[in-house]
């Protein structure tokens, strides 16, 4: 049996997860109909097919956030201590100009390093809550992926046994 649009449709929608209920509204359907598609090996395998997509899709996710986590690791390696330099400094001067009892400070000067400082530890901040969204992200990746696979198996059961049983 060919499947049409709306077997497709429903197969994508119940790979996502949707109720008999959803999908039913969603293809414009009685849900009867619904339940006589998931009988059909076809309509098995393409919801099978829209599942290990989403797995695909979820790996190649993953694969991007973990990059962009390490991207950012690495440039955290170059800022912070660019940060600590630049903290460092602006306390030397201070330090210095306190030694050489200079008295005529300029307050603007001063607040310009501090904000240097402070833009070099903002930069950091910044970085490490990427990172620890970045983290999580993985995390759900993660999860998503495990969920889905755990949905794969008992499909291809179903359909394995179906199989079987139209062979005897």
């Amino acid at each position: 049996m060919e499947l049409t649009i709306s077997h497709l449709r429903a197969a994508r929608a119940l790979a996502n997860g949707a109720s008999i209920s959803d999908v039913a509204r969603k293809v414009n359907v009685a849900r009867g109909t619904i339940y006589g598609y998931q009988k059909l090996p076809e309509f098995q395998s393409a919801v099978q097919v829209f599942k290990e997509e989403q797995i695909e899709q979820a790996v190649s996710n993953e694969a991007d956030v973990t990059q962009s986590r390490d991207d950012e690791l690495a440039l955290r390696q170059y800022i912070r201590p660019l940060a600590e330099e630049t903290c460092g400094l602006v306390l030397d001067l201070v330090r210095h100009f306190r030694e050489q009892g200079v008295e005529n400070i300029s307050p603007s000067r001063i607040q310009g390093l501090m904000n240097s400082a402070v833009e070099a530890i903002e930069c950091l901040r910044k970085g490490n809550d990427r990172i620890s969204g970045l983290e999580v992200l993985l995390d759900e990746l993660s999860k998503t992926q495990e969920v889905h696979a755990a949905k794969v198996v008992p499909l291809t059961v179903c359909h394995s046994t179906a199989t079987d049983e139209g062979a005897s």
